[in-house]
């Protein structure tokens, strides 16, 4: 009995584990076919309802991106087990697919979001900084040459009032509008102005 039950020991220790329903190499046959257009169909049959709709650019990205997923989910496909064949891979395992990849690309989705966020509103800020230097320029400039609050300052008028060698600019692409000296001068970004 001891015998037996080492020997047994022993065939499942050189018995290696494996994953046995994993291809050792992607060959064309017609199981293999049938595996990737089942994995594929939903998918497949998305982007031939969207076939018209290529005319537009929307509708050709919509239809781009199901055979872009059809295919990957196809490979994909190829190496999953056919547990419950063919519904497991024709309507399950499409969506568990998609629903692996939202997951995993959620955090990555979250994060550049808050970046983008953050960067938009401290582009913002720079710009309202600018706002705030003219402003202070415009005053300055009046100051200096007697000017009424009227008067209609250009961007030479103010240069010497600035720091830096250019006149600033908003990092966004808005362009400034100096206005008149009572006015504060004036972004075509929306959102940046100046508050009091």
């Amino acid at each position: 009995m001891r015998c037996a039950l080492t020997n047994a020991a022993k065939t499942i220790e050189e018995k290696p584990i494996g994953l046995e329903f994993v291809p050792s190499k992607l060959s064309f046959s017609f199981d293999s076919a049938r595996k990737f257009f089942a994995s594929a169909g939903f998918w497949l049959v998305l982007a031939i309802f969207n076939l018209p709709k290529r005319k537009t650019v929307e509708g050709k990205n919509i239809f781009n991106g199901f055979l872009v997923l059809a295919v990957f989910t196809g490979i994909v496909g190829l190496f999953i087990p056919p547990i419950g064949w063919p519904w497991f891979h024709i309507f399950i395992f499409p969506w568990l697919l998609i629903i692996g990849i939202v997951v995993a690309l959620l955090p990555f989705a979250i994060v550049t979001s808050n970046y983008q966020a953050a960067k938009k509103k401290a582009l913002t800020n720079t710009c309202i900084n600018n706002l705030r230097q003219i402003d202070a320029a415009k005053n300055q400039w009046a100051l200096e040459n007697a000017k009424s609050l009227d008067a209609m300052p250009t961007e030479q008028d103010l240069k010497p009032y600035l720091a830096g060698i250019n006149f600033p600019k908003c990092p966004l692409g808005g362009s400034y509008k100096l206005n008149a000296v009572k006015l504060d001068p004036t972004c075509t970004e929306k959102g940046h102005h100046l508050s009091h």
